[in-house]
C-alpha cells in the first residue's frame, strides 16, 4: 500500500504516513455521520424547549433558564457540528486530489527517462592523482606552534 498523499510505501497495519502523517488505513474513511451530528443538535433544542416549558408551566424560574440554556446549546452544536463537517469534507476533497496527483506521479514517466543509461553507484571513492588538491589538515598547520624556541 502507498500514500496517498506523498506516494511512499506504508505497511498494510499503519495508519498514518510515517513520512507525512496523512491516515492510510481502512480507517482513515471512517467519519462522523452528518446525520448524527444534526439529530443530536435538533434532541437537545427539542429538549431545551420541553424543558422550558415546562418550567413556565409549574413557574419554575430555574428549569425555564435551564430550558432556554438547553435549546442554545443545541443550536450551537448544530452550527458547530455542520462547520466541523465542512471542514472534513473539504479536506477529504484536499486527499482526493493529493491522491490522483500521486497516482499521475507513479504512472508517468519523466521526459527521456528511458533514454538515459543507469549509473554506476555514487558511494566509491575516486582514486587520487598526483595532480588532485588535498587540503591540509588542522594538525599540520599548528605543529609548529608546538616547538619549542631556543
Amino acid at each position: 500500500m502507498t500514500c496517498p498523499n506523498c506516494g511512499i510505501s506504508v505497511d498494510n497495519d499503519q495508519q498514518f504516513c510515517r513520512s507525512c502523517g496523512t491516515p492510510v488505513g481502512d480507517d482513515a474513511t471512517q467519519w462522523i455521520l452528518p446525520q448524527t451530528v444534526v439529530l443530536i443538535s435538533l434532541l437537545l433544542m427539542f429538549l431545551g424547549i420541553i424543558v422550558g416549558v415546562i418550567g413556565g408551566m409549574i413557574e419554575l424560574r430555574w428549569l425555564k433558564f435551564t430550558g432556554v440554556y438547553i435549546t442554545l446549546i443545541g443550536f450551537v452544536s448544530l452550527v458547530g457540528g455542520n462547520l466541523i463537517l465542512q471542514r472534513i469534507a473539504e479536506t477529504r476533497q484536499k486527499w482526493r486530489v493529493a491522491k490522483t496527483k500521486a497516482e499521475r506521479r507513479r504512472t508517468q514517466q519523466p521526459a527521456g527517462s528511458a533514454d538515459l543509461e543507469r549509473a554506476d553507484t555514487t558511494k566509491k571513492l575516486l582514486p587520487v592523482g598526483e595532480d588532485d588538491f588535498i587540503p591540509s589538515s588542522v594538525v599540520e598547520n599548528t605543529t609548529e606552534f608546538l616547538k619549542e624556541r631556543r
